[in-house]
């Protein structure tokens, strides 16, 4: 019975050592392919950045004022027929049927003289400066005692460069035989003067010298009409 108990004892003992000299630490074996890394975030391989994709609505601040250049060929397109208002300019309005800007009319009547003005033979009168800057045309109609073409309106517009009046042409009170306008019948009354002219500088008057051998009366019925 010793003996039996003896073996039962060394053997394990036997097992025990085994157990404790034969454990070691637990090796994985190599891989035969490479580590692969699954791209969850969208890296892009080729600048290296990560693309985000927009959910819902974005809110982006600048800060100072940023730069922008024109790249390519630009069209605008209205919508419409606008109308467009310029400050200190008559009215401009684009016609929707023919595409083209029209302005208003821009017109001025000015009275040369308040009060009817006597010329004694061989004198002369002058009226005020008429300020005819941004008009095209100038039609005077001029109101006399007498009809004679001795009683003179010579017309003087202001120089280019300030240098003083030059004469532009002289008209008289004389009855004409020619109509004032072609293919019309009109005359005008003895004692009256009608007649058109360009604007040719910004600033003009008109002088009226009486050449005739009594005095001789322009009325204030005399009047200027500007029209651009």
């Amino acid at each position: 019975m010793r003996m039996r108990g003896t073996l039962v004892l060394a053997f394990t003992v036997c097992v025990c050592m085994v157990g404790a000299f034969g454990a070691g630490p637990a090796w994985a074996a190599p891989r035969s392919t490479p580590v692969q890394v699954v791209n969850l975030l969208g890296i892009d391989p080729n600048s290296n950045t990560v693309k985000a994709q927009q959910l819902g609505d974005w809110n982006v601040a600048i800060a100072g004022t940023p730069s922008v250049a024109q790249s390519g060929a630009w069209n605008v397109g209205i919508s419409g027929t606008p109308s467009v208002n310029i400050a200190n300019t008559p009215t401009v309005r684009i016609d929707g049927t023919d595409n083209i800007v029209t302005t208003s009319t821009k017109t001025s009547r000015i009275q040369l003289w308040t009060t009817s003005q006597e010329i004694a033979p061989g004198g002369a009168i002058v009226s005020p400066v008429i300020d005819c800057a941004g008009y095209r045309d100038m039609r005077f109609t001029l109101g006399a005692s007498t009809n004679s073409a001795d009683l003179e309106i010579t017309i003087w517009f202001l120089t280019g460069l300030d240098w003083g009046y030059f004469s532009f042409g002289t008209f008289n009170f004389a009855p004409t035989t020619e109509t004032i306008t072609t293919h019309a019948n009109f005359r005008p009354t003895s004692g009256f003067c009608h007649f058109i002219i360009p604007a040719m500088s910004d600033r003009c008057y008109i002088s009226i010298k009486n050449n005739t051998a009594g005095s001789a009366t322009v009325y204030d019925m005399s009047w200027v009409y500007l029209v651009n």
